[in-house]
């Protein structure tokens, strides 16, 4: 029997800005006792890949077994992607990140020589009372004045501020400028690149490096003034007895949907598809193969005919979804 179902074991990246939320997934380090920041749930970056749990393929790394059979992953219809074509994962901001910018698909080939650039969207999952983002330049400033703020230390002056709470829905197109603010647990869905132009970074001091390096001639000449994104609303896709499927966000390069199951509920994975649990439990079947994912845990679903039936457990139990479209 062919496996069509990967559960996944995150990679933990620790950051200066980490809250306490993601903890669990390791020990600070040692050195200067920074906590986990990013989970990286479904990830196959190199050096930074999410590993397999369980089966034949356990502790195998993602972007390593990706490359090894792609068509495995994505089916035989479509021309598969040389790297696994997602990245999903969660951040925790204990403090506000740096303000910086991703270069679009083609900006990225002809700076980075990369294959893609980085879009990327974000569900709030907890937020403290005040808690907001930082995305997208005012109406009528110029990048002159962008820059002009940025080397003054007064760059967030021009920098809309968008108040969030949990379940608010952020699309962050390339070219944007952004910011995530202390206090906020959030879901993201991603591009699979790790291309960051930092433009202001409050003049903090990392222990053992000192200030962290700005890139601000990249950033500026990829930065659009024009985007001001606005919070998605979710849709209704379908209701059955069982439970609903939404729509959340949809990106050029990938969309991100969601479950909330009270019982059995079919869904179609004809492309790779990528399931995180936020509440409750669920268990996944299809053709034989069966995995149950606890709150936190990520599993991949290769491409195939056929819906997968889901059975959650939970109040109800809840699923975020993300589905690359190349």
């Amino acid at each position: 029997m062919t496996t069509r179902l990967f559960k996944l074991r995150p990679y933990a990246r620790h950051m200066m800005w980490a809250g306490p939320n993601l903890s669990s997934l390791a020990a600070p380090l040692a050195d200067h006792g920074y906590g986990v920041g990013e989970a990286l749930d479904a990830s196959g970056l190199q050096a930074m890949s999410s590993t397999l749990v369980d089966g034949e393929f356990d502790g195998r790394d993602l972007g390593e077994f990706y490359a090894e059979d792609p068509q495995r992953f994505v089916g035989s219809k479509v021309l598969p992607p040389m790297a696994f074509p997602i990245l999903v994962k969660r951040l925790d901001a204990g403090e506000i990140l740096s303000l910086q910018v991703h270069p679009d698909d083609e900006q990225a080939k002809k700076m980075e020589s990369a294959p893609n650039g980085k879009s990327e969207a974000w569900v709030i999952l907890e937020a403290s009372a005040d808690a907001a983002v930082y995305l997208g330049i005012k109406e009528g400033i110029s990048k002159e004045v962008v820059e002009a703020k940025i080397r003054s230390g007064r760059a967030l002056e021009v920098v809309r501020r968008v108040p969030v709470a949990a379940g608010d829905i952020i699309p962050v197109p390339a070219r944007c400028i952004h910011a995530i603010g202390g206090g906020i647990l959030l879901f993201e869905v991603q591009q699979p690149a790790d291309i960051t132009y930092r433009l202001f970074d409050y003049d903090r001091k990392e222990q053992g490096i000192g200030l962290r390096e700005l890139h601000l001639d990249q950033g500026l000449s990829v930065l659009d003034t024009e985007l001001r994104p606005e919070k998605c609303q979710p849709q209704v896709i379908a209701e059955q007895e069982g439970g609903r499927h939404l729509l959340l966000c949809e990106l050029e390069p990938f969309r991100i949907e969601a479950l909330e199951l009270e019982g059995a509920f079919g869904l179609e994975c004809d492309r790779l598809t990528v399931l995180q649990c936020q509440e409750g439990f669920v268990r996944l079947n299809r053709k034989g193969e069966s995995l149950v994912l606890e709150q936190g845990e990520t599993a991949v679903v290769a491409a195939g005919e056929g819906a997968i039936e889901l059975s959650g457990s939970g109040n109800p139990a809840k699923v975020l979804i993300a589905i690359p479209k190349n």
